[in-house]
Formats: C-alpha cells, sequence, structure tokens
C-alpha cells in the first residue's frame, strides 16, 4: 500500500509484526524519526579540451538546475497564498467549504492528467479506498470523474493532510520540505506529483498511482523474506539512480527503506516519502585525470590516433552536496541510522550510501545487519559490532565487497563520499550493468 510515513514512536500496522516480539513502547522500529586520469606517456589533457568539457558540463548541469527550479516554480508560484493559512492558523471549521482551492500544477495540462490549474479541486476526484493512514493524514485511491462514460480510468494517490493537524504537531516544515521535494524533481524513480492545492483546512498532493504497492510487502511475500542477488543487484541500481538525481538536484534524502520504496505496476521501483529530506547546496560534476593501467593507456593511445582527440581520457565524476549548516538531526529509521547521526555529528550526503548498503543487505538476507532487541541494542550494534554474512545464503564477493565499503562507519572512507553515485556505479559488482539502459 501507499502510505504517509509517520514518526510515532510507537509501531502500527504491518511494521509492529516485525518486531512485536521484541520492541517495547517508546522504541523506534521501523518508524521515522523525527528530527583524474593521466593520458598514456605522461601527457596532459589539452586546456581546449577541458574547457570544452567543462563548459558543455556546466551547460549540462545549469539546464538540470534550470529544469527542476523551473518545476519548482510553477507549483510554488503561489506560495504566500498557500503557506500563510498554515502559519497562522488558529482554527478551522469541522465543515470544509470549497472556495477557490489555491492550485498550482507540478505538470501542464496533458493526458494523464487532463485537467487545467484553474479547475483543480477535490470535487474533481472519487474517493476509492484508503491506501495507508500517517501522522497526520491519509493517502486515497482517488479516479478522475469522467465526463464522458467513453472517458478513460485515470486512477491517482491522494495525499490529504490536516492543515490543524501539522500546526499541533509542529510538522509544518516537514511537509513544506516534501512538497518542494516533489516539486522538484522528475525521474522515472521517483514518485511523480501532478498537482498540488488546498481547501480551508486540507492540503493534497495529487500524485501517481503506484500500483505494485510498498517494496517492503513484496520483499515479505518472498521466500525467507528476501530475493535473489541479481534480483537485488537491479532494484539497488534502479535506488543508486534516484539517489544520484536526488543528490545533483540538491537534496538528502535520509530516510530510504523498503517502506519508502514503492513499486509501479511494471515492477519498477520509486522512491517516496520525502518528509525527512534535507535540502543541501548541489555541486557541479568535475573533470579529473589520472594514472591508467597498461591496457587501458594502449586502448587510449589507439583511439587518440583514431579520433584525434584527448576528451575521451578524462572522466566525468560527480560531486557530493553539501548540508547547510551544522546538520546534525536526529532522523531516520532506526536500523537504518548511519553512525554519525546517532554519534550526533555533522553529517554529510554520505547518510544515504550507508542506507543503501543496509538496503542491501536486507534484500538479499532478509533482515538488517545490526538489528538488536531493543533500540539501544541497535544503536550499539551500529556502532561497534562486525559486519557478518550469514553463511547459509550464497553471496557473491563482489557483493559481500559492495555491502562492506556502503557500510564503512567513516562517512569520510565510505564509497561514494568523494565521487558520489559515480563510485558505486562504478564497483565491480555492476561489471555488465548498463546503468543508462535500466
Amino acid at each position: 500500500s501507499q502510505k504517509v510515513t509517520s514518526t510515532t514512536l510507537k509501531p502500527q500496522g504491518s511494521v509492529a509484526s516485525r518486531f512485536e516480539s521484541s520492541l517495547k513502547p517508546g522504541d523506534l522500529a521501523r518508524k521515522s524519526t523525527q528530527e583524474t586520469y593521466t593520458q598514456a606517456g605522461g601527457s596532459s589533457i589539452s586546456s581546449s579540451s577541458s574547457q570544452y568539457m567543462s563548459e558543455t558540463l556546466s551547460s549540462k548541469s545549469v539546464e538540470l538546475a534550470s529544469e527542476a527550479k523551473s518545476r519548482q516554480d510553477n507549483l510554488l508560484r503561489s506560495s504566500d497564498a498557500i503557506d500563510a493559512p498554515l502559519m497562522k492558523l488558529s482554527k478551522v471549521s469541522s465543515s470544509e467549504e470549497v472556495v477557490k482551492p489555491v492550485s498550482q500544477p507540478a505538470v501542464n495540462c496533458c493526458d494523464a492528467f487532463p485537467i487545467q490549474a484553474s479547475d483543480v479541486d477535490p470535487s474533481k476526484f472519487i474517493k476509492i479506498r484508503v491506501l495507508g493512514k500517517g501522522a497526520m493524514g491519509k493517502v486515497y485511491l482517488v479516479g478522475l470523474k469522467q465526463e464522458e462514460e467513453t472517458d478513460p480510468i485515470r486512477l491517482f494517490a491522494m495525499k490529504v493532510v490536516s492543515k490543524e493537524e501539522m500546526v499541533e504537531k509542529n510538522r509544518v516544515q516537514r511537509v513544506m520540505t516534501e512538497r518542494e521535494v516533489l516539486a522538484s524533481t522528475s525521474h522515472p524513480y521517483i514518485v511523480g506529483m501532478y498537482a498540488s492545492f488546498q481547501t480551508n483546512s486540507k492540503l493534497y498532493y495529487c500524485m501517481e498511482y503506484m500500483a505494485g504497492g510498498e517494496f517492503f510487502r513484496m520483499l515479505q511475500r518472498q521466500p525467507g523474506q528476501r530475493i535473489s542477488e541479481e534480483a537485488a543487484k537491479f532494484y539497488t541500481a534502479e535506488v543508486i539512480l534516484a539517489l544520484e538525481y536526488l543528490h545533483h538536484i540538491g537534496f538528502v534524502y535520509r530516510d530510504l527503506k523498503p517502506e519508502n520504496v514503492l513499486m509501479r505496476a511494471d515492477g519498477h521501483l520509486a522512491l517516496a516519502d520525502f518528509d525527512l529530506s534535507k535540502q543541501a547546496a548541489p555541486v557541479q560534476p568535475k573533470l579529473v585525470s589520472g594514472k591508467l593501467s597498461l591496457t587501458d593507456r594502449l586502448k587510449g593511445s589507439l583511439a587518440l590516433k583514431k579520433s584525434n582527440s584527448k576528451l575521451n581520457m578524462v572522466k566525468l565524476v560527480s560531486q557530493e552536496p553539501v548540508l547547510k549548516g551544522d546538520c546534525k538531526s536526529f532522523v531516520g529509521t532506526a536500523e537504518y541510522l548511519a553512525p554519525e547521526v546517532i554519534e550526533g555529528v555533522k553529517q554529510t550526503a554520505g547518510v544515504d550510501w550507508w542506507t543503501l548498503g543496509i538496503l542491501m543487505y536486507e534484500m538479499i538476507y532478509g533482515v538488517t545487519p545490526f538489528r538488536g532487541a531493543e533500540q539501544k541494542d541497535t544503536f550499539a550494534n551500529i556502532l561497534s559490532k562486525d559486519l557478518k554474512f550469514p553463511s547459509d545464503i550464497p553471496i557473491s564477493k563482489e557483493g559481500k565487497d559492495l555491502i562492506k565499503r556502503l557500510l564503512t562507519r567513516d562517512p569520510a572512507k565510505r564509497l561514494g563520499a568523494e565521487e558520489g553515485a559515480n563510485e558505486v556505479k562504478n564497483h565491480k559488482w555492476f561489471n555488465g550493468i548498463n546503468f543508462a539502459l535500466i
């Protein structure tokens, strides 16, 4: 099911069933808490070639950032009108009257969402059933009302948030953060939003309906609650592409776990629930140079003779976004928390690569590696327990190596710390995977 992430410390529903034998009231459970190549022979890359690549790279980065900013501006153009009722809310009427709801489209009117921005309001949709419940509202499966019997049936996931509860529970910023992420993103492995609008007492996010439900539930239905290493490799690759995109436009996810990964009807994944995400300062990719192996030198020398170009001897490297200020927020999910989060030291985008390592482990082994009988035991294990791999479940040495490098406790030495997603995607476990064609 598609659900709203809750930060209530008491586990509920399917989450509770996983830990009912070990968790005590107040445990976090699975709920989220608040709070360079060198050319052969030593010759250098020509300045003109380097400049050309830099300019091309800069142009692409600006283009992507501009696209994200445009989507965000479209949705948030009337932010004062939308946010003011949240910040100044006193008491709302229990009987909701819809009067010209403030609406901003995340996409233009199209076949998938054939409603003009000025016409979007709750009356255009029919509630079918509840997909999930959270601390501040619900997510419904809704259908767009048909004007003609021959009109196609269009289904959406509608997140409905109570303004009053949002203010009372001091979660205005979290809701605004999620809206900002959804407004800024357009990626096949991130849940898309079609429109955002409000009435006197509620906020509405009209999003893609993910017919496959939670990735967590899919795992639970598998023998041993786990999947094969090859299947895990495919899903890991899709998550990496989503994290790479978020980092490139300046967001750190901070709450990766199976419950926050949804599945489309065709089996592909998409990240959801961005209320714990943190905006960071995006950093443009860079060109680096370094030493080539003898084989690569011979290949490179031959390529240069054929193309008379030195451009193919440089490497394009992503750089991780930089979190603003002294970010030490204690947020995430207990079994997925990175050591630096527990220790209360400054965080980096590396927290996402740690959680990727935990997710990989859970997909392959059916459990998380550091889970303890109680919350304090889980935290102690994350900080000091040796990483162990069950001997009865086969896994390649490359797979083990990737998990170990992602679960390096020192964030500065963790895989992805220097070159971001490029570093992770280039790991030998992914040999044979063409990320551009996934």
